[in-house]
């Protein structure tokens, strides 16, 4: 096996923590469940820096700095530097156009990326983004894969990109990229379900895609939507992201599905226990047909 191979598995399973560093972005993403947290502004440096040691001495092993835009902060390679010097490894969860202009030949300490591709083409990813952010972020992308760090691509899946997956797939995959993401739109208000796909239809694509292109995994479906799929899954356990922090929260908490729930017929499923559920707000707009794995 490739030594950077072993390394990625390594930081896989590595126990990490997410940090949110500010909630401002240079993209307005149609989609975007962190637009009602900008009122809180961003960390101070010294608040970042005690959660960072907090974050050790909770067996953390790898810190995931993420916003908002995490790459916007004047600060980010301070911040950066003052993660690796307390030993631990460091990621981004970020849009990635800022990545080559900000870091560019810099050895950034960076060991791992998670970013996100919207479509194949500029007019679809930036209408998503509602900005000119397609060229900057595949920029982005490349320059995780030319300085071997490893990089998770999203694909958030909206009624405006379902007929170009299979065209974003071939997109990464052409430019190296070994780790890609569909994931299902989190709608966080009812005005918001005017991008969210129906689930049954989204999940089936998804399913579909899986079996050409090894490469993708999915995430925020129901289990029973995903059968025979279910290993596939690329979440926050599968990455063992234990802890997380808002902007306005002094410590950690544990990582969790966020605003999901099940509905009644889930409650014999046999996997219940280890099944998100499906997004709260989708439930109160739509009625879902599933088939769970009863007992």
């Amino acid at each position: 096996m490739h030594f950077s191979q072993l390394l990625n598995d390594y930081i896989l399973k590595m126990d990490k923590a997410i940090i949110k560093l500010g909630y401002g972005c240079n993209n307005e993403c149609s989609f975007c469940h962190s637009r009602a947290k900008k009122k809180y502004g961003e960390s101070s440096l010294d608040s970042i820096k005690r959660k960072i040691v907090l974050a050790k001495a909770n067996g953390i092993g790898c810190i995931l700095f993420s916003g908002g835009e995490p790459t916007l902060r004047k600060d980010i390679k301070d911040i950066i530097k003052y993660a690796l010097d307390n030993g631990l490894k460091v990621g981004l969860i970020t849009n990635s156009r800022l990545l080559g202009s900000l870091f560019d030949d810099d050895a950034t300490g960076l060991e791992v990326v998670y970013t996100t591709l919207l479509g194949s083409r500029k007019e679809i990813h930036d209408s998503i983004t509602c900005s000119a952010s397609f060229e900057e972020t595949l920029h982005g992308i490349r320059y995780c894969i030319n300085n071997a760090i490893r990089c998770v691509v999203n694909i958030v899946i909206v009624k405006e990109n379902m007929i170009d997956l299979d065209n974003a797939i071939r997109l990464l995959i052409s430019i190296g990229v070994k780790e890609i993401r569909l994931s299902n739109v989190e709608p966080v208000s009812n005005d918001d379900m005017e991008h969210c796909p129906m689930l049954e239809d989204a999940s089936a694509i998804v399913k579909q895609i899986i079996k050409k292109y090894p490469e993708t995994r999915w995430d925020g479906f129901p289990k029973c939507l995903m059968k025979r799929f279910e290993k596939k899954v690329s979440n926050l356990k599968s990455e063992n992201i234990k802890l997380i922090s808002e902007v306005y929260e002094e410590g950690f908490f544990p990582s969790d599905h966020g605003n999901k729930e099940k509905i009644r017929i889930c409650e014999g499923c046999a996997e219940k226990g280890d099944c998100e559920g499906i997004y709260s707000v989708y439930l109160k707009n739509r009625k879902v047909k599933l088939d769970p794995y009863i007992r």
